[in-house]
């Protein structure tokens, strides 16, 4: 939460030229319902289903269609096994784990965002518990790449930078 996801991963997309989804977004989307409310109606227990059960929807329609795309994945769905073999199985993906402090994070969500239009988020009260549990997992399948102190524009500049430079021939920006 509050590590930039949706505005460096919208950024990112705008660099190449590619396709923007948002994970958080698509499941609010087919609900009707913001997250907090699929939250507070339905459970945690649900949403991470309907996260797995969207990336399982998306990740082949994305590759049937040869459309590259940006996608930002909720916070929690690294802590669904399902959804670390979905991302391994999707061919040429590309993981990066935006990183800030606990303090920063926690910053930029108590203050609602007027971008995003989002409310409340319904895990902040565990946000210390869940981030010691989550830092490994992020670290383990994704390229760390800070976002404290820079603006979502510059971390997508260094998240497409990581990407030029481990395959060359790779991502390159469309007119």
């Amino acid at each position: 939460m509050g590590a930039g996801k949706t505005s460096t991963g919208a950024a990112l997309a705008r660099l190449l030229g590619w396709h923007f989804v948002d994970l958080d977004d698509d499941i609010a989307a087919h609900a009707g319902q913001c997250i907090a409310d699929i939250f507070a109606h339905h459970g945690e227990a649900h949403f991470r289903a309907e996260e797995t059960l969207h990336l399982t929807n998306i990740l082949p329609h994305a590759r049937s269609n040869h459309a590259p795309f940006v996608l930002a994945l909720g916070g929690g769905a690294v802590e669904q096994r399902e959804n670390h073999k979905l991302l391994a199985e999707a061919p040429d993906t590309c993981i990066f784990y935006l990183e800030a402090p606990l303090e920063v994070l926690l910053a930029r969500c108590s203050t609602p965002s007027e971008l995003t239009g989002r409310r409340a988020r319904p895990l902040l009260a565990e946000a210390e518990m869940r981030y010691q549990h989550r830092v490994p997992l992020y670290e383990s399948i994704g390229t760390t790449v800070s976002t404290y102190g820079f603006s979502a524009e510059d971390v997508a500049s260094n998240i497409l930078s990581l990407l030029q430079m481990r395959n060359t021939a790779g991502p390159q920006p469309h007119p």
